[in-house]
C-alpha cells in the first residue's frame, strides 16, 4: 500500500512539473500575425537558452576540444600515408580570378512605396529532405541579408518540419546559425506546422507583413557582411584580433583540406604546407592544414577568422568562408578535371569582401571537358587533387604580394581615418 502511494505522489509531482513548464512556455510565446480580420497572437522571444521550445529538436552539436585535436591528427596521418609515393602532380590551367556581378533578384525586395507600412519581414525557408548543406546555407545567407536590409522591421524565419527538419538538425553549423539569428538578432523562429496552407496565403496578403522565399539553386548572395561578423563574434564569444592583420609583415596562410576518401582531397597538402618556401611566406613561418570533420560551428568560424589566404579544394567546407573577416583576404579554390564551378563559392567569397581565384586541374580548359551526365559528373567530383608544388608556391607568393599591396593602400587612408582597423598605430 505504501509503495502504491509513493508512485501516486511521484506521478502527481511529475504532472505538476509538466504543467508548470507548459505555463511558463505559454507565458513566453507571443508571435503575431493577422489572418483575415482575427488577430492571432503568436509573437514572442525567449531569453532562456535552456528551453529551445520553438525548435523541437534543434540541438547544437558539442564536440570535446581534445577529441577535435585527436580527430585532426588522425586525418593528417591518413593524408600523409595515403599520398606517399602516389601523388603525381597534374597539369593545371592558368590561375583565374572571378569578378562577380550580383543578380538583380538578390537586391532588396520590398517596393519602396510599400516599405513604410511593413512591420514584419518573414523569410520562408523551404527545400527538400535531400538538400545539400551549402544549398541550405544559401537560403540562410539570403534570409540574413533580407532581414538586414530592413533592420527596423521585426524579423521571422519560417522553418519546415518532418524530414527536412531532421536533415537540417544534423548540421551543427546550421544549428549554430539559428542560435545566432534567434539570440543575437531577435529573429522569431516559427515551425511551419502551426500553419495550414490557407493561413499562410492569408498571412502573405497582410499589408504589414512581407514574406520572401529564396531558391536553393544558383550562386550565393550576401549583404551586410560586417554585421554578420558582429553577430558571430557575440554569439560564439570570439575574442580574436583578426581585423588587425595589416599590422604584420606577413599574412596567415592555411589549407582547408577534405578528409581521405571524402572525394577531392588535396593529397599533397601536408607536403606543400611544410615546404620551406611556403612557410617563409606565412606569418610565424607556419602554414596550417585544417579539417572540419568533428569540429563544431564555433571552431569552424574561428578558423576562418584566423586566415588571410585560404587554399582549399572545392567542397562544402567552404560554406562558411563568409566568416573570413580580415581585410585584404583571399580564397584560392582547386577544381578537379571535368568539374568546375567557380561561381558558387566564389560568389560567396566576393559577396563577403574577399578576393577569389581558382585553379582548374587539367591540361584543357574547363569548357572543353565538362561532364555531360550524372555518372560523368559523379566521377569528376570524386577525383582527388595533387597540384604542382612549384605552381602553388609561385601562386601564393603572388597572392602575398597582392595582400601587401592591399594593406599598403588600406593603411595609406589613415590620413583621413586614423582609426583604420588593421593598420599600425600612428605615433
Amino acid at each position: 500500500m505504501d509503495e502504491e502511494l509513493t508512485w501516486t505522489w511521484k506521478l502527481v509531482s511529475l504532472r505538476i512539473s509538466v504543467l508548470l513548464i507548459a505555463m511558463a512556455l505559454l507565458a513566453d510565446i507571443e508571435f503575431s500575425f493577422n489572418i483575415k480580420n482575427t488577430a492571432t497572437t503568436l509573437r514572442g522571444h525567449s531569453t532562456n537558452k535552456t528551453l529551445d521550445f520553438r525548435r523541437h529538436y534543434w540541438v547544437r552539436a558539442k564536440v570535446n576540444r581534445t577529441e577535435n585535436a585527436t580527430i585532426n591528427a588522425v586525418l593528417q596521418d591518413a593524408i600523409l600515408s595515403d599520398s606517399r609515393g602516389r601523388c603525381i602532380p597534374g597539369p593545371n590551367q592558368p590561375l583565374a580570378k572571378l569578378h562577380h556581378t550580383r543578380n538583380p533578384l538578390d537586391e532588396p525586395r520590398i517596393d519602396p512605396s510599400e516599405a513604410a507600412a511593413v512591420r514584419e519581414v518573414a523569410c520562408d525557408f523551404h527545400g527538400r529532405s535531400d538538400a545539400h548543406f551549402p544549398h541550405a546555407m544559401q537560403q540562410l545567407y539570403r534570409c540574413f541579408s533580407y532581414w538586414q536590409d530592413y533592420h527596423t522591421k521585426v524579423p521571422y524565419l519560417l522553418m519546415p518540419t518532418g524530414k527536412v527538419e531532421q536533415k537540417l538538425s544534423n548540421q551543427p553549423f546550421i544549428a549554430g546559425m539559428l542560435d545566432m539569428f534567434e539570440y543575437q538578432m531577435d529573429v522569431g523562429i516559427i515551425m511551419k506546422d502551426i500553419f495550414n496552407p490557407k493561413a499562410l496565403d492569408d498571412l502573405i496578403k497582410q499589408p504589414h507583413v512581407d514574406m520572401q522565399a529564396f531558391n536553393l539553386v544558383g550562386n550565393f548572395s550576401l549583404r551586410h557582411a560586417y554585421h554578420l561578423h558582429h553577430y558571430a563574434k557575440k554569439e560564439f564569444e570570439l575574442n580574436d584580433t583578426s581585423t588587425d592583420t595589416c599590422k604584420h609583415s606577413k599574412p596567415r596562410i592555411a589549407i582547408l583540406n577534405r578528409a581521405p576518401n571524402s572525394r577531392r582531397t588535396m593529397l599533397n597538402a601536408e607536403h606543400i604546407a611544410n615546404m620551406t618556401d611556403m612557410k617563409e611566406l606565412s606569418r610565424n613561418n607556419t602554414v596550417e592544414v585544417a579539417y572540419f570533420e568533428g569540429l563544431d560551428v564555433r571552431d569552424q568560424i574561428g578558423f576562418f577568422r584566423s586566415v588571410d589566404i585560404l587554399i582549399s579544394p572545392h567542397g562544402a567546407q567552404l560554406t562558411g568562408v563568409a566568416f573570413m573577416n580580415a581585410p585584404c583576404s583571399h580564397v584560392l579554390e582547386l577544381f578537379p578535371k571535368a568539374y568546375s564551378l567557380p561561381g558558387f563559392f566564389g560568389s560567396l567569397a566576393i559577396e563577403s569582401g574577399k578576393d577569389y581565384s581558382y585553379f582548374y586541374m587539367s591540361e584543357n580548359p574547363p569548357e572543353a571537358e565538362q561532364a555531360h551526365n550524372k555518372t560523368e559528373r559523379n566521377h569528376a567530383r570524386a577525383q582527388d587533387l595533387c597540384p604542382s608544388t612549384d605552381v602553388m608556391v609561385d601562386t601564393i607568393r603572388k597572392l602575398v604580394d597582392e595582400w601587401r599591396q592591399c594593406c599598403n593602400v588600406r593603411c595609406e587612408k589613415r590620413d583621413t581615418n586614423p582609426m583604420m582597423a588593421g593598420c599600425p598605430s600612428i605615433h
